[in-house]
């Protein structure tokens, strides 16, 4: 009696071999969503024709581009009719057509692209633009890849594969978080600047008060804690009693003219102080000195409410006076869905290289301090400190930052 063997689910097989089946017919629609009639076709490897099926996003400025000349004999235009199309290269949104060269002693096959390239982020690597857009489009209004493929089979157009869609949604995320940063950074700058120059015209004002000559023509003046000598240096004894802000009396009046401009030339007591433009170059920026930071408003919300949240996001923002504008914003994750896959499913092996998002360690109340802190030293180092913070009643960021 003949052994019999046993299949891979460890029951007995058969010796006998079934007999070859025919391969069936393929049934296609165009559309999945209306009822239409079914057509046989007969599958063919040999000839490409999905190219025929769906709709396409083209770019007719790219296309005939490519369609000038052939990249082989260099002979032009190449035409574009349903013989010499042989088949098609997708890339997402985009993609190459395969166009035969009508020249009986070339024949050689044309990869035209339909729509715009762009470098990508390797080095001498193409994407196509469309691409990226679709990715930007995820994160502002469409949302995850299940989405946009019902949007894409609705209109027809051929889907794309989840990963792919990640993949252009993470190159997308990349560059939106590169001009995010720039522009945060930009508005700190801004922020911080204005509310200083605020704080040191204060106290101009203060110190002028407690001033009794101000010369307008240089926009100086003695400091109350001056010594007699420099003060009698700058103002003479006899010119002490002149009121310079009345309007009546100007300085030319005076038998001895403290500052006299004569061709674009201040002379003081005889001493020259050489050529300038205008009066404004005399006037240098002083810094401000009772303040060294700006103040802003912080404040964190959570994914989930409660204190198991797995995400937490923080923003500082400045004054309305000042623009009422984002300054820095930190995301935090307790979490990272392709390590906790990686460690469930492949354990002991070590994890393949991606971006991990995992920045956080603690609980999800400790994710506000954290995060606070962070920004507040962040914002320093880019050269605009926080010296005041306001915030609601429950922050633990004060706390933190006194100990």
């Amino acid at each position: 009696m003949a052994e019999q063997t046993r299949n891979r689910r460890g029951r007995f097989a058969s010796l006998k071999k079934e007999p070859a089946k025919q391969k069936a017919y393929e049934l296609k629609e165009e559309h999945s969503y209306v009822a239409t009639d079914y057509v046989e076709v007969k599958s063919s490897k040999s000839v490409d024709g999905s190219w025929k099926e769906g709709r396409r996003v083209v770019e007719f400025a790219v296309l005939l581009e490519g369609l000038r000349f052939c990249k082989s004999c260099r002979l032009g235009p190449i035409p574009l009719t349903i013989e010499n199309v042989i088949g098609e290269l997708k890339k997402g949104l985009g993609g190459y057509l395969k166009v035969k060269c009508l020249n009986s002693d070339c024949g050689h096959v044309n990869c035209i692209a339909y729509g715009k390239l762009v470098k990508g982020s390797k080095q001498g690597a193409t994407t196509f633009a469309v691409n990226t857009k679709l990715g930007t489009a995820m994160i502002d209004t469409l949302g995850g890849p299940n989405k946009v493929n019902n949007m894409l089979a609705a209109l027809n157009i051929p889907t794309i594969s989840n990963s792919k869609l990640k993949k252009m949604e993470r190159r997308a995320g990349s560059s939106i978080e590169k001009v995010a940063s720039e522009s945060m950074e930009a508005a700190g700058k801004e922020a911080f600047q204005r509310e200083m120059e605020d704080i040191a015209v204060c106290e101009c004002l203060e110190a002028e008060k407690s001033t009794n000559i101000l010369i307008k023509d240089l926009g100086v003046s003695v400091l109350p804690e001056a010594s007699p000598m420099k003060e009698e240096l700058i103002i003479p004894s006899d010119t002490k009693d002149i009121s310079w802000a009345d309007d009546t009396m100007s300085p030319q009046s005076s038998q001895e003219k403290v500052v006299k401009r004569r061709k674009h030339r201040f002379v003081i007591h005889g001493h020259k102080l050489g050529k300038t433009s205008c009066k404004k170059s005399l006037l240098k920026r002083f810094p401000c000195k009772t303040r060294s930071g700006m103040s802003c408003a912080v404040d964190t919300a959570w994914q989930k409410r409660g204190f198991d949240s797995l995400t937490s996001h923080t923003f500082f923002m400045s004054k309305a006076k000042y623009g009422k504008k984002v300054l820095k914003a930190i995301v935090k994750h307790r979490t990272c869905g392709t390590c906790k896959w990686w460690k469930r499913n492949k354990p002991g092996q070590p994890v393949r290289l991606h971006r991990c998002v995992q920045n956080h360690t603690g609980n999800a109340r400790s994710m506000e301090s954290a995060s606070g802190e962070q920004g507040i030293l962040e914002l320093s180092k880019e050269g605009t400190p926080v010296e005041y913070i306001e915030g609601d009643g429950d922050n633990t960021l004060i706390a933190r930052l006194k100990s």
